[in-house]
């Protein structure tokens, strides 16, 4: 719920080789660095790793989380969003 005092969003990236690995949480586009924690990166037995990063937070109302991650193996970065921004309010002549 978005509205709740302390939310805890969990973002887990799994699968992935080599080790290097960059995931961040940001909030409204700003990285986020305040309650951010780490796990410890993980080896699955297929000589892929995991890693599981918390972010801890007083969500309001509007804003808008998003988990990035960025890995050789990938293209492009992937983006994973949590919230909803506010509707625009039509405008009133």
């Amino acid at each position: 719920d978005p509205a709740s005092p302390n939310t805890i969003l969990l973002c887990i990236a799994t699968g992935f080789y080599p080790l290097e690995i960059e995931i961040q949480w940001l909030k409204n586009g700003q990285l986020e660095e305040e309650g951010v924690v780490f796990g410890e990166e993980l080896q699955n037995g297929d000589w892929t790793y995991q890693l599981q990063v918390m972010l801890e937070t007083q969500p309001q109302w509007g804003d808008v989380y998003t988990c990035h991650v960025g890995h050789a193996s990938l293209e492009a970065p992937i983006t994973i969003q949590w919230g909803k921004p506010l509707p625009s309010l039509p405008s009133i002549p």
